[in-house]
C-alpha cells in the first residue's frame, strides 16, 4: 500500500449528486480496496503508478482550504465522501474527516452527510452529535462475511457496520443504510435478511443504488466472482453487457420497493 501526502487545489467542490450541493473527499484513492469501486476513475487525478486502491494520496492542506472556502460558499448539504471512504485506514493517523467535522459543526447552515463502510467513524461520535444537521450512512452489499473479503478486502467487516447503524440511531442521528451497488445473484440472497434488519434498527431510509461498470471495473469484479464462482461471470456479462441488465435490475427495484412497502421501511434508488 503505498500512502503519499499531497496539496490539493480545492477542497470543496460543486456535487453532481442529486440533492447533494457539495462533496469533500479528504483522500484521493482509498485502502478499502472494493473490487466493485465506481471512483476508479479518478485514478486519472492521480501521479501514483500503484491500482486502484492500493494507494491513498492524503490531502495535507485540506483543512487550511476548507476554513476558507466554507465563507464563500451559500448553505447548502455536504457529503463526505463521495469519491473515496472518509475512515478508511489512513485516517486513524491524518484525521483529515475529523477536522473537517470540527469545523462544520460550527456551521449551522450546512447538512452534513456521511457515508462510509468502516467502523472507524464511531471514533467521531464525540463531534458528530455535535452538528445541527447531520446524516450517517452506512454501506452494506451482502451479509455474507465471505464474500465481502473479496469484494472489500479491507473494509469493515459486516457485522460492525450493522453494529455502527445501530449505535448511530440510538444516539440521535440520522442513519441510513445503503445498499451500493447491487452485487446481481449475491445481493439477492441477502436482501429481505438485510432490508429486516434495517427495519429492526429503524433506519430513517435506505439507499439504493445499482452496478455500475463503466469505470473500467469489470476485471477487478470477475477476479472476485472467480474466486466465489465461476459460474457467476457468465451470468454477470449477461446483465452487464446486453439489454436483459435492465430488466435484471428493475425487477430488484419492484422486489425491494414491494418488500420495504410491507414493512413500512422507507427506501430511495439512485436509478
Amino acid at each position: 500500500m503505498i500512502i503519499k501526502e499531497v496539496e490539493c487545489k480545492k477542497a470543496i467542490s460543486k456535487s453532481g449528486i442529486y440533492g447533494i450541493d457539495y462533496s469533500i473527499n479528504p483522500y484521493l484513492g482509498c485502502l478499502h480496496g472494493c473490487k466493485y469501486c465506481f471512483a476508479r476513475y479518478m485514478k486519472k487525478f492521480s501521479s501514483c503508478s500503484a491500482d486502484w486502491g492500493e494507494f491513498v494520496e492524503v490531502k495535507i492542506n485540506l483543512i487550511e482550504l476548507i476554513k476558507k472556502e466554507i465563507k464563500q460558499i451559500k448553505k447548502g448539504s455536504v457529503l463526505i465522501s463521495s469519491v473515496t471512504d472518509p475512515y478508511q485506514e489512513v485516517e486513524k493517523k491524518y484525521m483529515l474527516t475529523r477536522e473537517t467535522l470540527k469545523i462544520f459543526s460550527n456551521f449551522d447552515e450546512f447538512h452534513i452527510n456521511i457515508l462510509t463502510k468502516s467502523s472507524l467513524v464511531k471514533r467521531d461520535f464525540d463531534i458528530i452529535k455535535k452538528i445541527k444537521n447531520v446524516s450517517l450512512g452506512i454501506t452494506i452489499v451482502t451479509l455474507d462475511e465471505e464474500i465481502r473479503k473479496f469484494f472489500e478486502p479491507n473494509a469493515s467487516p459486516i457485522e460492525e457496520r450493522i453494529q455502527i447503524l445501530k449505535k448511530t440511531k440510538a444516539i440521535g442521528i440520522e442513519t441510513y443504510a445503503m445498499i451500493a451497488p447491487i452485487l446481481p445473484f449475491i445481493t439477492e440472497k441477502s436482501l429481505n435478511e438485510m432490508l429486516n434488519i434495517f427495519k429492526k434498527i429503524d433506519v430513517d431510509f435506505v439507499l439504493i443504488d445499482k452496478l455500475n461498470i463503466k469505470a473500467g471495473n469489470w476485471l477487478y469484479i470477475k477476479d472476485a466472482l472467480i474466486k466465489i464462482d465461476p459460474n457467476l461471470i457468465e451470468k454477470y456479462s449477461n446483465i452487464l453487457f446486453n439489454d436483459f441488465g435492465e430488466n435484471y435490475f428493475f425487477g430488484i427495484k419492484k422486489r425491494i420497493e414491494e418488500e420495504c412497502k410491507k414493512i413500512n421501511l422507507t427506501c430511495y434508488f439512485c436509478y
